[in-house]
């Protein structure tokens, strides 16, 4: 036998298994003394040679395992039961308001089985999500209480870890959360301002960027509308408690608010829409994080920390840039929210936009960084328009000097003319600049529109300085508008399916802006001097309403049932257009012809053309004709123009 714990093999027998024997031997081993192998027989250790004793080595047994830390037992238990506790409270909240509740339904035979308490928060098995249940409306009167969905959500197999989230709630599975990353990193291009790294791990996001990793997963399950509702019912409950309870600021907040507000159209409902409001939280988000302040030099011994990332006097570092596209996201954002509202805006293009712009074009961190600078461009152009021509007014716009107004819509004429021929070809193969820069040019001549006749008294007066109402130039204003929404529409009609199926809210919000100003021409305008018939040929607003709205009705027809309906709202709404402008034009009031209202859009469209309080009242199995017969009765009624507000207040854009 050997002193290194094995078994040496005889030339009698030999065998396959070694075992594996104790270091000291028996004798040794009593004694408490060391057992050092003899020089002279290497079966036997010098205590046992010079006692004349048998050295015996028995087998080692492993060591049993050590018992588990009462601190993490009780760590433990205290986890299992935060959660059980947590499902106690959801179900007595959710039965509180039921007087009556609905007899469980029996266990299915394929249930599988609970999760294990056993097992440890590293190994979590996926959950399996079942279809939630909801309320039905009531009979009340009180609009709003029956707006906001009223769920049963059934909580199969919760994850107890100490994340509280989605998942951990048994919301959404551990692989519905992946599928829905996967799908975000998908359409994350659409708005190139939030980015998930390409290495960076569901757990890692859950961890990291709770708020983000909520607004992610909600605005990539609209296949799964019951889904997504629910989880958008939490992401509004979480925005709550962090910003208005715990008075949060972070990093993380303001990424989710920018990702919710870029997907609103998923959640869109006029009696809780609040789209202006969250543009506006963000930038006082903005404002309270330091990021609209230049870069400066740190005080000696400050290190910047995760939360102010910007705070930085080196080059910056991914952390940095991150926080410097969100902070320029905060500003395209807001800016193309308030210009679909005409309401103003309080992020102004600065300095300090300029140099965080050329500060990521620089650094190229992210595949879509490069796109940016143009993005951010675009929207500096029109936020100079609306600055040059108050768009955004509530009041009457004065009357506009005809000199004035003419050179400045040349000038921005001659900037649109340098960014076509400056940007390079490939940005031009992205839709959605393409499509903003024409929708720009729309924007630019609409000035055309803001003109009101003066009174009898100044005919004579207007004759020595002409004023924009009776100019030429405004006759040219009102051509080069047209055209640019029929090349707007002409280009959004030649795109591929799958290209407006992932146009996101300010996208959405260009096309009815466009149809608005085409209805514009098509049901008259104030210009004394221009053929109307004439203009609305040119308009041509039947063709494209029905081209539109073709569109979207093949879009609805080839999508999954389940999925969000947002896009069976907007086929309906140019539907229901379609056939106002048809009355319109076949039958005008003795009031005066309506007019598509396009400083008005809530009002003119979507809050006039879809009810959607109606429709949240409707059964998920309601035919065709009771939609079109629902929106065209209500069309029909609040389209009237003895209806339309006389003092041109502006109404808050819901979609």
């Amino acid at each position: 036998m050997d002193f290194d714990g094995h078994v040496m093999a005889s030339d009698e027998a030999v065998t396959s298994k070694r075992l594996k024997l104790r270091r000291s031997c028996e004798s040794c081993r009593g004694s408490k003394g060391r057992c050092i192998p003899s020089p002279d027989d290497s079966h036997r250790c010098l205590r046992c040679v010079k006692e004349g004793k048998p050295c015996v080595f028995l087998e080692a047994k492993p060591r049993p395992k050590r018992a588990k830390n009462s601190r993490v037992r009780v760590a433990e238990m205290e986890e299992k039961l935060e959660g059980l506790l947590a499902l106690v409270a959801a179900n007595a909240a959710n039965q509180s308001g039921v007087n009556e509740a609905p007899a469980p339904a029996p266990a299915s035979a394929t249930q599988p089985p609970p999760v294990s308490h056993g097992l440890s928060t590293m190994s979590m098995p996926d959950t399996i999500i079942t279809d939630f249940t909801y309320d039905t409306p009531s009979s009340s009167s009180h609009q709003s209480e029956q707006s906001i969905p009223q769920q049963h959500p059934v909580f199969v197999y919760p994850i107890f870890d100490n994340l509280q989230d989605a998942i951990s709630k048994g919301f959404i599975s551990l692989s519905q959360a992946e599928d829905a990353l996967r799908v975000y990193r998908s359409k994350q291009k659409a708005f190139p301002f939030v980015v998930l790294p390409p290495n960076i791990s569901l757990d890692s996001l859950r961890r990291q960027r709770p708020f983000l990793f909520l607004a992610v997963i909600c605005c990539a399950t609209e296949h799964n509308y019951k889904l997504q509702q629910h989880i958008e019912l939490e992401l509004r409950e979480n925005l709550s408690r962090r910003i208005l309870v715990n008075g949060e600021k972070s990093l993380d907040l303001l990424q989710g608010i920018l990702v919710y507000l870029t997907w609103y159209h998923f959640y869109f409902h006029p009696d809780r829409e609040q789209i202006y409001q969250l543009s506006q939280m963000a930038v006082s988000m903005t404002v309270d994080l330091g990021m609209d302040k230049p870069i400066r030099q740190a005080q000696t011994g400050f290190v910047a920390s995760d939360v102010l990332p910007f705070l930085s006097h080196s080059r910056p570092s991914p952390g940095e840039i991150e926080a410097m596209r969100a902070y320029l996201g905060c500003y395209f954002l807001t800016s193309s929210i308030c210009q679909g509202l005409r309401k103003p805006s309080n992020m102004k293009h600065t300095q300090r936009v300029k140099t965080c712009t050329q500060t990521i074009a620089d650094a190229a961190v992210a595949e879509s960084d490069h796109l940016i600078p143009y993005l951010i461009r675009i929207r500096q152009v029109s936020e100079e328009v609306n600055q040059a021509f108050n768009y955004d007014s509530n009041a009457h716009l004065p009357q506009l000097d005809s000199v004035r107004t003419e050179i400045l819509g040349r000038a921005f004429e001659q900037q649109l003319d340098h960014i076509e021929a400056s940007f390079p070809p490939e940005v031009w193969d992205n839709i959605q600049i393409k499509l903003s820069f024409y929708n720009l040019r729309i924007y630019v001549n609409e000035v055309g529109f803001h003109a009101t006749a003066p009174p009898e008294p100044d005919l004579l007066s207007s004759l020595s300085a002409p004023l924009w109402y009776h100019s030429i130039a405004r006759n040219d204003c009102l051509m080069r508008c047209l055209k640019a929404t029929k090349t707007y529409l002409d280009q959004f009609l030649a795109l591929p399916d799958s290209v407006i199926s992932s146009m996101v809210t300010f996208d959405l919000l260009q096309l009815v802006y466009a149809v608005l100003i085409l209805g514009s021409f098509s049901s008259g305008f104030d210009a004394p001097t221009i053929d109307q018939e004439q203009v609305r040929q040119l308009a041509n607003m039947d063709y494209y309403l029905n081209a539109v709205s073709a569109r979207f009705a093949r879009l609805v027809s080839i999508q999954d049932p389940a999925a969000n309906s947002y896009k069976h709202h907007m086929n309906t709404l140019f539907q229901t257009s379609k056939q106002w402008y048809i009355q319109m034009v076949t039958d005008p009031t003795p009031s005066g012809s309506p007019r598509f209202i396009f400083k008005d859009i809530i009002g003119t469209i979507t809050g006039r053309c879809a009810d959607f309080s109606t429709v949240c009242e409707m059964s998920e199995a309601a035919s065709e004709d009771q939609w079109t017969e629902m929106l065209s009765e209500w069309a029909a009624s609040s389209l009237d123009p003895s209806l339309i507000a006389t003092d041109s207040t502006l109404i808050q854009f819901q979609a």
